[in-house]
C-alpha cells in the first residue's frame, strides 16, 4: 500500500486549470507540415476561431502539432505511453535513478509523480481543444458544410483515442465534453463501461462523418480507416468479437493497405502498412521515438534499453530481431534498443523519412486473429497469425486449439507491437494476465498495479470524484 509522501498546494493540475492553461495557447501552435496556413490570430476558443475554413484548418491543425511538439507529452518521446508502459510491463531497463522513473519500473507508484500528472493533463488539454472544436463549429456560420463535417469527425475520433489512453491508463475518469469551467472541474469519474460507451459513439460518428479519402498528401490526418482502426481495437478491448473481426475486415480488405514485405519501409513515410501517422513539427526532429530509443552510447544516467527477456522471446531467424532491434557493445555489456525507427536527428534541410505510426496493417490482423479465436474459428485465426508470422521470415505457427492459439497471438503481439504505444502493457492487463507475467519478474507486484493512481491534486480540487484507485 503506498501513501501520500508530498502534499502539494490544490489548484495547479485540475481538470478545470486545464482550461485556464489553455487560454492564450491551445490553438496558437501551428503546423505548415499539416496545412499550409497561417494560425489564427487569436488564441481564444470560439467564434473568431471558426468564423471561416482557414482559421478552423489553423485550429484543428493545432491539435495534431501539439501531440507531437516535444518529448514530453503523452504522445510521444520520453514521457509517452510507451515509454512509461514499457517501464511498467516488461520491454524496458530504466537506467535512471530518479524515484520518479524508479516507480514505474517497480510498479510502486504515487498520487504525486509528476509524469503521472503530466500525461494527465497532456489528454485533457487535447480533449479539451475537441470539445472547443466541436462547440466552435456547432456555432459557426461561415466555414463550408463540407469542411464543417470534415472536422467534427476528426474532432470526435481525436476524443475518443484520446479517452481510450485515459480508461486504460485509469480506469474510472471524468467523462469531460464540454468546455463549461464549471461544470467539469466537479464531474465525478464514469465508470470503464460508461467512458467505453462514448469511446464508440463518438468513433460511429467520427466513421459516418469523414470521407474514404485521406484529406492531405500522406496519411497523417483521420479519414474513415483510421476510425474503423481504433474502433476494432476498442471492440477487442471490450470483448465484442464479432465486431471487431468485422471492423477488421473492412480495413483488411481495403486494397489501399498491406503489409509491407520489407520490414524497413513499415514506419516510412511512403508505407502501404501505415493507417495513420503523426508528423514530426520540429524540424530537427525526424521522431521522437528514434531521438529517445536509439543509443549512440551506453545508456548511464538515463534512458532505456531492451529487457534480455524480450530479446530472448524471439524466434530464431525472425527478421524483426534483426532489422528492428539495435545494439550497442561497451566494455563487454550489450545494450538493446528499439530499431524500429531509424533516424534521430536530421541535418539542415534534411527531410525525415519516417513518421510516426499510429495505427497500421499487422495489428490489424492480430486484432482479427484473436477475435476469430475467441469465436472458435481456429482456421482464420491461424492465417491472419501467419500472415503476420510469414511477412517476418517465419514458418506458419503450429498452435492448432484454442488456447495454444490465443497464447500464439498474444506472443505474436509481443514481438511485433514491441515498443509502441504500450500495447504490452495493456494486452496484459485486458487479458487478465499481468499478475501471472509480471508477479514473476518483480518482487513487488500487488494485483492493484494495472491502473495508475489518479493525480493527488485531482482530488484536492474535486470531492466528487470519490475514491482512489484501490492499492494507492
Amino acid at each position: 500500500m503506498r501513501t501520500l509522501i508530498d502534499k502539494k498546494k490544490p489548484g495547479l493540475y485540475s481538470i478545470g486549470s486545464v482550461v485556464c492553461l489553455l487560454i492564450g495557447m491551445i490553438f496558437l501552435s501551428s503546423c505548415e507540415d499539416f496545412v499550409e496556413i497561417d494560425p489564427p490570430e487569436t488564441g481564444l476558443v470560439g467564434e473568431t476561431v471558426f468564423e471561416d475554413d482557414v482559421n478552423a484548418s489553423s485550429a484543428m491543425s493545432g491539435i495534431y502539432s501539439r501531440m507531437v511538439e516535444s518529448n514530453a507529452s503523452v504522445f510521444t518521446g520520453e514521457q509517452s505511453i510507451t515509454f512509461f508502459s514499457g517501464l511498467s510491463a516488461d520491454e524496458f531497463i530504466n537506467y535512471n535513478p530518479s524515484d520518479i522513473f524508479v516507480q514505474f519500473t517497480d510498479n510502486e507508484l504515487f498520487d504525486d509523480n509528476s509524469f503521472i500528472t503530466g500525461n494527465w493533463i497532456s489528454l485533457y488539454q487535447i480533449i479539451y481543444s475537441s470539445n472547443s472544436a466541436l462547440e466552435g463549429l456547432a456555432n459557426s456560420t461561415g466555414i463550408t458544410d463540407s469542411i464543417s463535417t470534415r472536422f467534427e469527425g476528426e474532432a470526435k475520433f481525436i476524443r475518443a483515442w484520446n479517452y481510450f489512453i485515459l480508461v486504460n491508463l485509469w480506469g474510472d475518469v471524468p467523462l469531460v465534453l464540454s468546455t463549461d469551467y464549471q461544470v467539469n472541474s466537479l464531474l465525478p469519474r464514469t465508470p470503464v463501461t460508461g467512458v467505453y460507451d462514448q469511446i464508440i459513439r463518438d468513433l460511429n460518428d467520427a466513421r459516418n462523418l469523414l470521407g474514404a479519402a485521406y484529406p492531405s498528401e500522406g496519411r497523417i490526418r483521420p479519414n474513415q480507416a483510421v476510425a474503423n482502426a481504433l474502433l476494432s481495437r476498442v471492440y477487442l478491448y471490450t470483448e465484442d468479437w464479432s465486431n471487431a473481426e468485422s471492423s477488421a475486415t473492412t480495413l483488411l480488405d481495403d486494397p489501399r493497405f498491406s503489409l509491407e514485405t520489407d520490414l524497413n519501409n513499415v514506419f516510412s513515410t511512403e508505407s502501404e502498412e501505415a493507417i495513420w501517422q503523426l508528423q514530426s513539427v520540429r524540424p530537427a526532429v525526424a521522431t521522437f521515438e528514434g531521438l529517445t530509443y536509439i543509443l549512440t552510447r551506453p545508456p548511464s544516467s538515463r534512458g532505456v534499453s531492451l529487457q534480455e527477456d524480450l530479446i530472448n522471446a524471439f524466434e530464431e531467424d525472425d527478421d524483426r530481431d534483426s532489422l528492428w532491434v539495435g545494439s550497442i557493445t561497451s566494455r563487454g555489456n550489450t545494450f538493446y534498443f528499439p530499431f524500429k525507427y531509424k533516424e534521430r536527428l536530421l541535418s539542415d534541410g534534411e527531410s525525415t523519412s519516417q513518421f510516426l505510426t499510429v495505427f497500421r496493417l499487422a495489428e490489424v490482423y492480430l486484432i482479427r486473429a484473436e477475435a476469430r479465436a475467441r469465436q472458435g474459428n481456429l482456421t482464420g485465426a491461424a492465417e491472419d497469425l501467419n500472415a503476420v508470422r510469414l511477412r517476418a521470415g517465419l514458418p506458419a505457427s503450429t498452435a492448432n486449439d484454442q488456447e495454444g492459439l490465443l497464447l500464439a497471438i498474444e506472443q505474436e503481439r509481443r514481438i511485433e507491437l514491441f515498443s509502441e504505444w504500450g500495447h504490452r502493457w495493456l494486452d496484459l492487463k485486458r487479458t487478465g494476465r499481468a499478475s501471472e507475467i509480471l508477479g514473476a519478474l518483480k518482487s513487488g507486484w500487488q494485483d492493484t498495479d494495472v491502473l495508475w493512481p489518479l493525480p493527488l491534486n485531482e482530488f484536492l480540487n474535486n470531492p466528487n470524484l470519490g475514491a482512489q484507485n484501490d492499492g494507492y
